[in-house]
């Protein structure tokens, strides 16, 4: 029975695992404003990727 004991535990995860910041979702009206939007976060020091007239952006 031991050796069932040893087996499940070499197939745990390892604890802790660093996971990537979440990014933050803003729709906009028009893909227009978006793009506008864009180049706004992109000043303030975000790094902001766009699909259409969403926004998904990282602090970074």
């Amino acid at each position: 029975m031991a050796k069932a004991a040893a087996k499940t535990k070499a197939k745990e995860k390892p604890a802790n695992r660093a996971k990537a910041p979440a990014s933050e979702k803003r729709e906009y009206k028009t893909p227009e404003s978006a793009a506008k939007q864009k180049l706004q976060w992109e000043s303030k020091g975000y790094k902001v990727t766009r699909r259409g007239n969403i926004l998904h952006i990282k602090k970074g």
